[in-house]
């Protein structure tokens, strides 16, 4: 009887504490197919930040990975990683392991861009390039499914390369994503002209593996918080802005 006493007494003081202790902050595993400016090795791209920024407001830690687009997304659809930080909707029915998280996180411009010295143009559609030299990036399905049949590609399989094809003036139009076009510039030290306004834009989202539905509400609404107190415009002006200023 005193034992069972004892044993009573113990677990009363000790239930309280353990009522009282937080669920522990789980560590996310995020992947993206997306390069510089959005994610780099030192975890200060634009989707990186965004990353760590929401989900530590909900009290996790994550880190992005880049992988192959197509190995990204496979990879997370059978559960190896937590998450993917940037895609378009819609992607449930062939990846049903997948959960959109119904806020976009990102807008994505697709473009072209020429030299700075290159002739006025009146680009401004896909289809305007029928009977033009263009070069884009091997697995952008976009370029392949949507150019004009008029136009004559060359795929490459590095970003690199299609500056120097626009150098070496063997290709008039270069066709990638805006922010990009602007970080290589910067990088390789050439000047552009990038197309405006953009072939195509599309809001892109944050998908999690299914076993973390449950936070999908919250993530989403995490990044609404973010962009109504400011934070998203701030590391969105830090990390892509920035690069279009002289």
């Amino acid at each position: 009887m005193i034992r069972a006493l004892r044993v009573l007494t113990i677990a009363s003081t000790l239930l309280p504490s353990l009522i009282a202790q937080p669920a522990a902050a789980d560590q996310f595993l995020l992947l993206t197919g997306a390069r510089e400016p959005y994610s780099n090795a030192e975890q200060t791209g634009f989707l990186d930040r965004i990353a760590h920024e929401a989900f530590a407001r909900l009290g996790h830690s994550a880190e992005v990975e880049i992988l192959p687009p197509a190995r990204a997304i496979e990879t997370v659809n059978k559960g190896e990683a937590d998450g993917d930080m940037q895609r378009i909707p819609g992607l449930e029915a062939e990846f049903p392991n997948l959960v959109m998280v119904p806020e976009p996180v990102n807008t994505y411009e697709f473009t072209g861009f020429m030299a700075a010295d290159s002739a006025p143009n009146d680009i401004s559609r896909l289809r305007d390039l029928s009977g033009r030299t263009v070069s884009y990036l091997h697995g952008w399905k976009f370029y392949e499914l949507n150019l004009p049949p008029g136009a004559n590609a060359i795929v490459v399989n590095r970003p690199v390369q299609m500056f120097e094809l626009i150098r070496s003036g063997r290709v008039e139009i270069a066709l990638f994503s805006r922010w990009s076009a602007h970080y290589w510039a910067r990088k390789l030290n050439m000047k552009i002209r990038v197309l405006a306004p953009p072939f195509k834009s599309l809001d892109m989202y944050i998908y999690l593996n299914r076993r973390h539905r449950g936070l999908v509400a919250d993530l989403a609404d995490t990044l609404r918080t973010m962009k109504r107190d400011g934070s998203y415009q701030k590391i969105r002006a830090t990390t892509l802005e920035r690069l279009s200023r002289p």
